[in-house]
């Protein structure tokens, strides 16, 4: 009898067990496809830190990205439930940010006298921390980090499996979030490239109309200016030739945006580009106070591109990034780096500038659009580079926040 009454007690006990089982896995599906419900990057990011942290009743969590060049970390959303202003995500997750770490691709669990390794979390009166690699289209590319302080029993085995549980439906967001963002810029790309093309062939037509009489006015106001005038005429012929040189020089803007001309690619060093560029504008740079400089990563390759089309590309993201810099009245700093991420190469231009105002930046590479005052620019050299880069079958990305742009 007593056996008996031991089995039902058994079974009544794993009963009870699979039915918190179930309700346990039917509650971590459902915060899944709430996550898996985002598709815009920065939301997504915001709804995954809330929801983690409400479902294990943390203290905060922080979702950070993985740099294009492996090297640095970008948290891109933290939710805190005492909503302090502090460094610890950051901090916390540099420490565990290894190799190691995303090759293990288990989690990193911070208690007792483990957490006791870690100053970060004594200094936030933080008492453990538990931090999980995540997978983005195949490659360890995010850490999600989970903190507590003290308000609820320490981190535990359970907690872990329940966070890589909901860990799997966060990775396929992510995924789809990645894809989303890559169709997305890719559609971008691809409208450009034909409101380029259409406005090309207008433009073409029209500057060679305009070339002709151009040609008439400087000639003849050149001709003017040799002749003995009065003081008033003179002057007069002088601002006549300096206009049409003006307007001749948008000419040849127009028409070598039109041509979209076809790039003669051979095998370059792309940082040799950068240091020609760089010796180029560095004593204008000096004069205004900027200070000028090339960063080059040895693992970058040799590349298959035009040197005279890059060359020129780099000049107008320079001499933009001068303009911005000027602007300021303060002097700063301009970057020219490259790296190796993968299979991709990036060539960025970074400066300490104004940045490019949020309702600016997806109209940049417009024909005609400039913020420049008038006769500095005619709002063609970002869409001719555009379609350079475009030519070499690469990309344009642009980052900005106040006091900083970057392009790549």
């Amino acid at each position: 009898m007593t056996m008996l009454f031991l089995l039902l007690a058994r079974l009544e006990q794993r009963e009870v067990s699979l039915e918190q089982r179930r309700a346990e896995l039917q509650a971590i599906q459902e915060l899944g496809l709430e996550v898996s419900a985002r598709i815009e990057a920065t939301d997504l990011a915001r709804a995954v830190t809330r929801i983690v942290a409400e479902d294990l009743r943390a203290a905060g969590t922080a979702l950070a990205l993985v740099s294009d060049n492996r090297r640095a970390l970008e948290v891109r959303a933290v939710h805190d439930v005492r909503s302090r202003e502090t460094p610890l995500p950051t901090r916390i997750l540099r420490r565990v940010f290894d190799e190691a770490f995303f090759e293990a691709g288990n989690a990193r669990v911070f208690e007792g006298a483990s957490a006791q390794l870690v100053p970060e979390l004594d200094a936030f009166r933080a008492t453990g921390a538990v931090a999980l690699p995540l997978r983005i289209l195949g490659r360890p590319d995010a850490i999600l980090l989970v903190y507590n302080d003290g308000g609820r029993d320490p981190f535990n085995e359970e907690d872990v499996r329940r966070l890589v549980a909901l860990a799997r439906f966060i990775e396929v967001a992510l995924n789809n979030a990645r894809l989303y963002d890559d169709l997305r810029r890719m559609q971008e790309q691809l409208v450009q490239r034909e409101k380029l093309s259409a406005l090309g062939e207008l433009v073409s037509g029209v500057a060679h109309e305009l070339n002709n009489p151009l040609a008439v006015v400087m000639g003849n106001s050149e001709m003017l200016e040799t002749q003995d005038l009065p003081p008033d005429a003179r002057r007069i012929v002088g601002v006549v030739h300096k206009e049409a040189s003006r307007a001749a020089r948008i000419v040849r803007d127009l028409l070598t945006f039109s041509r979209n001309q076809k790039p003669e690619r051979a095998w370059h060093d792309i940082g040799a580009v950068i240091q020609e560029v760089v010796t180029l504008r560095a004593e204008e740079c000096r004069e205004k106070d900027i200070q000028l400089r090339a960063e080059l990563s040895p693992e970058v390759p040799p590349l298959s591109i035009d040197p005279h089309q890059m060359h020129q590309v780099l000049v107008n993201l320079v001499t933009n990034a001068i303009h911005a810099i000027e602007d300021t009245e303060r002097g700063g700093t301009i970057v020219l780096r490259t790296l190796r991420a993968g299979a991709r190469i990036h060539v960025i231009v970074a400066d300490d500038g104004p940045g490019i105002p949020e309702d600016v930046l997806p109209k940049i590479f417009n024909p005609f659009f400039t913020t420049k005052r008038v006769g500095r620019g005619t709002g063609l050299g970002l869409s001719i580079c555009y379609g350079i880069v475009q030519a070499h079958g690469g990309a344009f990305r642009v980052r900005s926040v106040p006091a900083r742009a970057r392009v790549s």
